[in-house]
């Protein structure tokens, strides 16, 4: 987004309208990636694991180390994009909201497998977790913190269930809060 700034004008000025373009292209994208959300991408059999290590290997240079626990899993039918955009969103979570502790683990039953980012923040009251899911809905600790739209997590249980899956929060032993994302090892049917 490219804007003219008049001459002369205050660096403080200059700052500002730049923060807050920043902040709208945010706003814009998180739209636009609710709107869409990876209806058009092609499922494919992937390795899962592989993708949380490059993740958890981005947010480890950035500073926010994750601990991996990750068991074996097979080839999970997936949509790459929207796949690293719904971990992208639950890990910067963590980091945002849980501030320390951070984890990622794998694990798999007979029908999926699942995914877990937690972190040792605050946690969220049990009755406010279900909420987080709906559009535009923030929990009490997340209001506070400037930015967001309450679309990020709405994102995130939109691309689960495209595919096939769920997403469930639960409070961690000894603090902080868990995500918990099921894949189905099968593909939906179309």
């Amino acid at each position: 987004m490219a804007m003219s700034i008049p001459r002369g004008a205050d660096d403080a000025f200059v700052a500002s309208a730049e923060g807050y373009l920043d902040h709208i292209e945010t706003i814009l994208q998180q739209f636009m990636d609710y709107a869409g959300s990876g209806e058009k991408e092609q499922p494919q059999p992937g390795d899962v694991n592989a993708l949380v290590s490059q993740l958890a290997a981005d947010f480890a240079g950035l500073g926010h180390e994750f601990e991996l626990s990750l068991a074996e899993l097979p080839p999970v039918p997936y949509r790459p994009v929207s796949l690293m955009r719904l971990l992208m969103n639950l890990m910067q979570n963590a980091v945002v909201y849980g501030k320390s502790g951070f984890s990622v683990r794998t694990w798999r039953d007979a029908a999926c497998a699942y995914v877990a980012i937690g972190d040792r923040g605050t946690g969220i009251a049990a009755h406010e977790l279900e909420q987080l899911k709906a559009p535009f809905s923030r929990g009490a600790n997340a209001r506070g913190h400037a930015g967001g739209t309450g679309l990020g997590l709405a994102i995130v249980e939109r691309i689960a269930r495209l595919h096939g899956g769920s997403l469930q929060f639960r409070q961690r032993d000894g603090g902080g809060l868990e995500a918990v994302v099921a894949l189905p090892l099968q593909a939906p049917a179309a």
